[in-house]
């Protein structure tokens, strides 16, 4: 018994450094906050492969499969995004569910995981284990923001008012889940567009088609970093590119407020026409819309611009889209007070 306790005690003193993978240790307790650190230079996550446990509120449903995890949580120092590619743990993620989430933090979702889409540059934690605690809570309310995202609202629910939208809505319910279905938003004075990211599975995929030409808050979980790995894959993929996950259909309303200065210039006599067409399109603008002189830009679904006309003063308009690939393209008409009026329209094949 001696000389055990003499070689027990040996390798004790020749091996004091005797290796432990990282996740036999507890997992120390963090807020959210601490490990959301970044360098500002090259967007690189501080806490990355850091193994630790967060406690808070869960504030969106699951947007992935009932066999995969991405939904965000909340404490009193901020938001974080919760992804596993390749498990759900059983759970079922509800908005006021309490949980403690035990996992690493990783900034990079796709490598590795078997994705189709890419959130690049989203600090999340990878969970190896969730526990519920309760549930009931009420969840915070949006931060309400302007019209440009950034990383500061990274994992947020937030909240961006007045502006339109512009783009193809997720109707069809048999596409592949492997691909994006992404409507875009535009600020009302028609220069920025935001994104908000529909995927099949998700409560508004199907839903009814926003209204154009009427001013709309929209809420939502600010992602990071989008695309389709899967052929087609966009030319415009941008791994910087910030866009709005919504919850369900409650998180796009029409507004209510009046906070911005419209002289609600009448829409009634746009006409655009023949629509869909394979060449020409011709556009009539009622003679009172003249008074402060248009302007015409074309866009495709995505926000690249087409086509900018010059000023306007006659009250027909001709769009030569014989070059154009067919598809969905957005017309939009400006006047110099700021208004604008949305008008979609299809070019086809030959």
């Amino acid at each position: 018994m001696k000389n055990f306790a003499f070689s027990f005690l040996a390798l004790i003193l020749l091996f004091p450094f005797f290796p432990i993978h990282s996740k036999a240790k507890a997992p120390i307790r963090h807020q959210i906050q601490q490990i959301k650190g970044y360098n500002k230079i090259d967007g690189k996550a501080d806490s990355i492969g850091a193994y630790c446990r967060l406690d808070g509120i869960v504030q969106s449903p699951n947007f992935l499969s009932p066999k995969q995890l991405y939904f965000s949580m909340f404490d009193s120092t901020g938001s974080i995004a919760v992804i596993n590619y390749k498990s759900a743990f059983g759970y079922a993620p509800t908005s006021g569910d309490s949980v403690h989430v035990i996992g690493t933090i990783c900034q990079d979702p796709t490598k590795g995981s078997g994705s189709h889409f890419a959130l690049n540059a989203l600090t999340y934690i990878r969970p190896d284990s969730i526990w519920l605690t309760s549930g009931s809570y009420t969840t915070h309310s949006p931060i309400v923001i302007g019209d440009t995202l950034h990383e500061k609202y990274e994992s947020e629910l937030v909240t961006i008012k007045n502006i339109y939208y512009r783009g193809i809505w997720p109707i069809d319910t048999t596409k592949s889940h492997r691909y994006w279905h992404e409507p875009n938003f535009v600020s009302y004075h028609g220069k920025t567009t935001i994104r908000m990211v529909v995927l099949p599975g998700m409560a508004l995929f199907g839903a009814k088609e926003p209204p154009l030409n009427v001013k709309l808050n929209i809420t939502g979980i600010v992602s990071q970093g989008h695309g389709v790995l899967s052929s087609p894959s966009p030319e415009w993929l941008d791994s910087d590119t910030y866009f709005i996950f919504p919850r369900d259909s409650n998180d796009i309303q029409k507004s209510i407020t009046s906070d911005i200065k419209s002289e609600d210039a009448p829409k009634e006599g746009i006409n655009i026409y023949p629509n869909p067409s394979s060449n020409i399109f011709h556009i009539t603008l009622p003679g009172n819309l003249l008074q402060n002189k248009y302007f015409i830009e074309v866009t495709d679904i995505i926000g690249r611009k087409i086509l900018a006309s010059s000023l306007i003063y006659s009250d027909n308009y001709s769009l030569n889209a014989y070059d154009w690939p067919p598809g969905i393209y957005m017309v939009i008409i400006k006047n110099s007070s700021g208004n604008f009026f949305l008008n979609k329209i299809a070019k086809t094949g030959d």
